[in-house]
């Protein structure tokens, strides 16, 4: 992954956590920024299967939108073919973008008309399950271990729990994939809520999926303390392999051994 992808913050003398896009590790050293729990996940872990797969998908379809041309070298055609599937996936994740932030903006009506039948369906799941929202887009650090990331929402759901909602958005056919990345990284804003805001336990933490390729009911997935608690280990690790292949301590060195 290319250094300018890799999402930094810094946590301020005010405790407040501020974004800091585009740091190459060097002045990600010197400004001793926090890591985002999705750039350790991504460089740690290998592409997950699912996205591997669509991936796949818009080459095959660009190739059959855009056949060979008569005299046309392969390395040309697979230049074309593959500029054209980069395309397809680039409006894909920005119409996923613009439904990510119709629910973490909600209940802000999206400007966008043609986004109404979405809306409409997550203002009835929401209203159903949701009593109250405590914070949206809330950016948050855990100084023990140098991570910082922004959590979509923190609600009191109807039956009063606590909990932790990050949305997904998945062109969903036959079923939905849940991926091994989603409760890591819950499993670290539901423990860094935890210790900021002094919770006796940890928060529920739920994924909401959104379908981009139709508007459709809301799915979601309540994730089971052992759940979070494993994936808070596995992350952990991931955390501390980051650190170490980066030699980037931005509080300083950790015990692995040691839940910090």
């Amino acid at each position: 992954m290319a250094k300018s992808s890799r999402h930094f913050y810094t946590l301020e003398p005010d405790g407040s956590v501020q974004e800091a896009y585009g740091l190459g590790i060097r002045e990600a050293r010197a400004a001793r920024a926090f890591i985002s729990p999705t750039t350790v996940i991504e460089e740690i872990r290998a592409t997950p299967f699912h996205l591997k797969r669509w991936q796949r998908q818009q080459l095959v379809i660009a190739c059959l939108d855009a056949p060979m041309s008569p005299g046309e070298v392969v390395e040309d055609y697979y230049n074309r073919v593959n500029d054209l599937s980069f395309r397809k996936s680039d409006t894909a994740t920005e119409f996923g973008k613009k439904l990510h932030d119709l629910a973490q903006h909600y209940p802000n009506r999206p400007s966008d008309i043609a986004l109404m039948p979405w809306y409409e369906y997550f203002k009835e799941w929401y209203d159903e399950n949701v009593q109250e929202d405590l914070g949206i887009e809330e950016r948050i650090a855990d100084p023990a271990i140098g991570v910082a990331g922004t959590l979509d929402r923190r609600v009191v759901l109807r039956d009063t729990r606590l909990a932790i909602l990050d949305f997904k958005t998945q062109g969903i056919k036959d079923r939905v994939y849940f991926g091994d990345s989603w409760p890591k990284q819950l499993s670290f804003y539901g423990n860094a809520a935890r210790k900021k805001f002094t919770y006796p336990e940890t928060p529920i933490c739920i994924n909401v999926v959104i379908d981009s390729t139709a508007p459709a009911p809301l799915i979601t997935k309540e994730w089971s303390k052992t759940d979070i608690d494993e994936a808070y280990k596995d992350f952990l690790c991931e955390v501390w392999l980051w650190s170490r292949d980066n030699t980037h301590w931005p509080c300083g060195k950790w015990n692995l051994n040691v839940n910090p």
